[in-house]
């Protein structure tokens, strides 16, 4: 695993106040540093659901507060003794895992959740936006749609709107939302992607 050495040093004396800490629990709190350090793209200090490739489930079991951030604190302990995985993930392979790959995998998921495409980033961005409650899915209570709209986008007939639906019912739009971002400043958030949906 590649740190700094003022990471690795920070990392070890917070865990090594008692002298009793465990390499496990010294790769899990590195892992985790590596995550949210990687994840967090504009520096603010939290991870938004636009930052990363979980998906919007997976985005709200790490987001323990319910308040559509996730911190350093969230992420460790969302890999809290799984400092073995992150271990043999960094040692058993030739190349660094994505660190993306590492916490889909702690959490459960599998590593090709997105597809990088404008469908998936409207529909995460939309998702992200409406999901007040931060549960990772959307009550026709949250969505802007009509009650047939949305019974057109709940396949599963759930009563709620999940994230591959989304993806789903915008694919036939791949065009135009890719033309959309195309055409947004490097610097834009997209905010105003639900007003077009």
């Amino acid at each position: 695993m590649r740190i700094s050495t003022k990471q690795y040093l920070e990392t070890t004396s917070q865990l090594s106040n008692n002298g009793e800490t465990s390499q496990n629990e010294l790769f899990a709190k590195l892992g985790a540093r590596k995550c949210f350090r990687d994840a967090d793209a504009n520096r603010d200090g939290v991870v938004t659901q636009d930052e990363v490739t979980l998906s919007a489930e997976a985005f709200a079991r790490l987001d323990a507060s319910r308040d559509g951030n996730v911190t350093l604190e969230e992420i460790s302990a969302a890999m809290e003794g799984h400092g073995r995985e992150v271990y043999s993930a960094y040692v058993s392979r030739k190349k660094a895992p994505d660190s993306m790959e590492l916490l889909a995998s702690i959490l459960g998921e599998s590593s090709a959740q997105g597809d990088g495409s404008a469908t998936e980033q409207a529909a995460r961005q939309y998702m992200t936006h409406m999901d007040t409650n931060k549960d990772g899915v959307l009550s026709k209570a949250e969505t802007s749609v009509s009650a047939s709209a949305f019974s057109a986008i709940d396949t599963s007939g759930n009563g709620t709107i999940e994230l591959a639906e989304m993806q789903a019912t915008l694919k036939a739009h791949e065009a135009k939302l890719a033309s959309y971002y195309a055409s947004l400043p490097e610097n834009a958030s997209g905010s105003t992607l639900q007003k077009k949906i």
